[in-house]
């Protein structure tokens, strides 16, 4: 059997690498071109700011929950699922995941539901 010559190993390793270059930037560039990712907290921050008529800082969502400003909205408020047990809060949605699938679900439902009416309240998307 023939060896390959250094000077193509060389080339093709140099075709190899770029082409996994290229395949790095097409995804990086068709996750930034094809998808739209929304952080609801900051447009939470900032309304809440405007109707505290302070400057924008971080909050959590629990806080959201409960603040004068988005009072109106019907929250499910499941937080208190994970939030009222003591402990590390990532460990106890595991154990919720693990043990307590309805709660698991009641609450993962709670908090898509409670983050879609402050979109929905503060973008004013009406149906």
């Amino acid at each position: 059997m023939k060896s390959v010559p250094s000077s193509f190993r060389k080339k093709k390793q140099k075709i190899v690498r770029s082409l996994l270059l290229a395949t790095e930037y097409w995804a990086f560039r068709d996750a930034l071109t094809r998808s739209y990712i929304l952080d609801i907290a900051h447009p939470v921050r900032f309304a809440i700011a405007n109707h505290d008529n302070t400057n924008p800082k971080f909050v959590t969502l629990e806080f959201a929950l409960t603040h004068p400003r988005f009072k109106h909205l019907p929250f499910k408020n499941s937080k208190g699922i994970v939030s009222n047990i003591g402990g590390d809060k990532w460990e106890k949605i595991h154990d919720l995941w693990k043990k307590d699938r309805r709660n698991f679900i009641r609450y993962i439902e709670g908090d898509v539901h409670d983050t879609l009416l402050l979109a929905e309240d503060i973008f004013e998307i009406r149906y």
